[in-house]
């Protein structure tokens, strides 16, 4: 190293500030970077959603389901993992640039990027893999935990129902308690995701096989739930933001021209619609995500 870059601790508003800057400063590569897997993504799910509505719309009525919409939802059914890999190789080499253009000062480009991940493809496939098996086992947890927590909340609004208390002291206990269970689920949530979410970074940053990474992925995000919630929180209103941006004056258009009927928002034309916009907007979101998550 030429020179030799100072580390210091950052709060979580100087990382998303910092990512915001990086992001802004590289704002066409990251969004070359990034457009490979939001454009196979949008062709699956555009076949997958296209599919979905013409059967739902042809067992609605006496038509018979045609064959191109089952087999649009067998071929998106066919390129999700596709996508997911494409995806994964993209977070993963997109980590590394982003690692060498803060350490090293060097550029962020396309092809360093792709690079990066062909040159550790067998390390990205085993982390792909163990990525699928711990999320597997973190759903299935999860889901116990949310069992036992929506039966604890069932047992507890049973038991305001039949306490006799007045109405409102009966309505701010049930709210009361529906937000302490949905603040719990969030809290839990995070702290899976932290313990897995820096796992791209350990593998192509530090050099760390997918199995070491694992171990120094959930050292990593330990402490550090309340961070990955923040970036998720900014990276999603971000996202929304740019989507309300772009689908509010469509459909403003439309409910002025009378085309906004019950019967468009089931139609295959809104299911483009819809995806294209949150596939944009996600385009131009995602790069945020990866480079916080990185810093």
């Amino acid at each position: 190293m030429a020179t030799f870059t100072i580390l210091e601790p950052m709060s979580t508003g100087d990382v998303i500030d910092r990512a915001v800057r990086l992001y802004r400063r590289n704002f066409t590569s990251l969004m070359a970077i990034v457009a490979v897997p939001t454009f196979v993504g949008y062709i699956v799910t555009s076949m997958v959603s296209y599919g979905y509505t013409s059967v739902l719309t042809a067992g609605s009525g006496s038509r018979s389901v045609p064959m191109d919409a089952i087999w649009m939802l067998v071929l998106g059914g066919l390129g999700y993992p596709v996508y997911m890999f494409v995806l994964l190789l993209t977070v993963a080499g997109l980590s590394r640039v982003v690692g060498d253009h803060l350490m090293l000062n060097e550029p962020i480009t396309f092809r360093k990027c792709f690079a990066a991940a062909r040159s550790r493809l067998g390390a990205i496939i085993l982390m792909g893999v163990l990525l699928i098996v711990m999320l597997l086992v973190a759903y299935m947890a999860v889901a116990f935990v949310l069992f036992l927590l929506m039966m604890a909340v069932g047992l507890i609004i049973g038991a305001i129902a039949s306490s006799g208390l007045p109405t409102w002291v009966a309505t701010v206990m049930l709210v009361v308690t529906v937000v302490v269970a949905v603040a719990a689920i969030i809290f839990l949530v995070c702290v899976v995701a932290a313990r897995l979410i820096f796992l791209p970074q350990v593998v192509m940053i530090e050099g760390e096989s997918a199995g070491t990474a694992l171990g120094r992925a959930i050292r990593l995000g330990k402490g550090n739930w309340y961070r990955v919630a923040a970036i998720a929180a900014f990276t999603y209103f971000v996202s929304l933001s740019l989507f309300s941006a772009l689908t509010l004056p469509v459909l403003a258009a439309l409910y002025l021209s009378g085309v906004l009927t019950a019967e468009f928002f089931v139609s295959p034309a809104w299911t483009i619609v819809s995806t294209s916009f949150r596939d944009i907007s996600g385009l131009l979101s995602f790069p945020i995500w990866i480079v916080s998550f990185t810093l």
